[in-house]
This record gives structure tokens, C-alpha cells and sequence, in this order.
């Protein structure tokens, strides 16, 4: 038993160390945004960031640019959810006080989320960095 509680904590802090090496998509956050305009360049700055309209006016956005922008966004989503799976399975955890069904289907809870997020994390490398730069060496 304490052997696998070793192995969930180093599972968990590998996967906190892990998530916070991927940079964050987008950030819609101005400080004290005093009237509309503020408000609006900065969800125009969020915007440009995430890839989904261009920073420069004669810019185009690709197809590329704009899946890979939606892909990412999809897949922090995802990491969020399975981020909130992790939690509850640790509350499931806490709250078993000793009952071996409720422990294991804790365990089983966390095992799965781990398995997911592990997932999420390999989705978000192939996408950010083999796929679309494979296709900017193709298209160059």
C-alpha cells in the first residue's frame, strides 16, 4: 500500500512538473481596462496570440495557423478536464477512510486520469511540434 502511494505522488508531482512546461494559449487578461476599448484590445491581443485573427492588418491567417491554434485550445481544455479528474479522485481518496472498495475505485480513478493526462500532454507535443513544423519545412 505504501508502495503505491509512493508511486501515485511521483506520478503527481511528474505530471504538475510537466504541465508547467506547456505555455499557456492565450491570455484575455488586461490590467485595469478602463473603458470598452481597453477591454476589446485586449481580447483583440488574446485574439492574435491564440492564432485565430492576424496581428498585422494585410496578414492572412492560414489553415494551419488556425487549426493549430483550435487544436491547442481543444487540448488545454481537455488537460483541464482531466486535471479536475485527478482532483476528485484524490478526494474519493480521502473521503474512503479505509474502505478497500472505495480506495480502489480511487486508485482506479487516478490511474485513468494519469493514463489521460499523459495523453493529453503526447497530443499537445505531436501537434505543437512535429505536425505543424513538419508542415512549415513542407510548405517553405
Amino acid at each position: 500500500m505504501l508502495m503505491s502511494l509512493k508511486k501515485i505522488l511521483i506520478l503527481n508531482l511528474t505530471t504538475i512538473c510537466l504541465l508547467s512546461l506547456i505555455p499557456a494559449t492565450s491570455s484575455a487578461q488586461t490590467p485595469q481596462a478602463d473603458n470598452v476599448g481597453d477591454v476589446v484590445g485586449g481580447l483583440n491581443k488574446a485574439a492574435q496570440t491564440s492564432l485565430l485573427i492576424p496581428e498585422k492588418e494585410n496578414e492572412q491567417i492560414t489553415s494551419y495557423n488556425f487549426i493549430e491554434g483550435a487544436l491547442k485550445t481543444f487540448l488545454s481544455i481537455i488537460g483541464v478536464i482531466y486535471l479536475g479528474y485527478i482532483i476528485y479522485g484524490g478526494i474519493v481518496w480521502m473521503v474512503a477512510k479505509g474502505n478497500e472498495k472505495e480506495s480502489e475505485r480511487a486508485a482506479k480513478i487516478l490511474e485513468h486520469s494519469f493514463v489521460g493526462i499523459i495523453i493529453i500532454f503526447l497530443a499537445y507535443l505531436f501537434v505543437n511540434f512535429a505536425l505543424f513544423r513538419l508542415l512549415e519545412i513542407i510548405t517553405t
